[in-house]
């Protein structure tokens, strides 16, 4: 369970296309290497995260790309992580103080 300090990202948009359920991506980057992807879905049924490789995939419902765009244009540091254990993958920052007024 490697924590991967996210230093860049590449975001693509998906129109609608016959057979489609990814409506965007995410990739995540690490020193220049990428390391994995968030993809957001657009049916109900998300499938899990998972890990192919050396990278990881971790899956959304649609809604939740402004969310995780938030996280990594407006934080610092931003950690991601994939739980082979648990078939869990996340983001996730540091501990920060209350009160910062962002």
């Amino acid at each position: 369970m490697a924590r991967h300090q996210v230093t860049g990202y590449k975001t693509l948009i998906y129109g609608k296309e016959e057979g489609r359920d990814v409506g965007a991506i995410i990739h995540l980057y690490s020193e220049g290497k990428i390391i994995g992807s968030c993809a957001f879905y657009t049916t109900r049924q998300v499938p899990v995260t998972y890990k192919s490789g050396t990278r990881f995939f971790v899956t959304f419902p649609i809604d939740r790309y402004a969310d995780v765009i938030d996280l990594l244009r407006n934080e610092d540091p931003v950690y991601a992580n994939f739980n082979e254990a648990r078939g869990q993958g996340y983001l996730a920052t540091d501990e920060e103080e209350t009160g910062e007024g962002e």
